[in-house]
């Protein structure tokens, strides 16, 4: 993903991405980190996902990116692969109820 005009570009289909919400972009820890924490060559760590532990709003950031299927680095605390585990288990469940 990279930036336009403060705004993220959607690396799959150029298109904008959503901007985050206002709750998730002012109460964000991680609004000043390096973005290779989250979105880190392939085969490293994402040592973001510490910092995701004690962020106030984990729990908004995770929904976003799950609403808008964020197909890359860490969100809420959760890899693309963890998120794409999550969003599985939301659909099972939601089967199953």
């Amino acid at each position: 993903m990279s930036m336009e005009n403060g705004r993220p570009w959607r690396a799959t289909s150029y298109e904008m991405a959503k901007p985050l919400p206002k709750k998730v972009r002012e109460g964000r820890i991680c609004k000043y980190s390096p973005l290779e924490w989250f979105f880190p060559e392939k085969g490293l760590k994402p040592i973001g996902k510490e910092l995701c532990q004690i962020c106030p709003v984990v729990v908004d950031c995770l929904e976003f990116a799950l609403d808008n299927e964020e197909l890359f680095g860490v969100w809420g605390g959760y890899t693309k692969n963890e998120r794409r585990k999550e969003r599985q288990n939301r659909r099972n469940r939601t089967i199953a109820n």
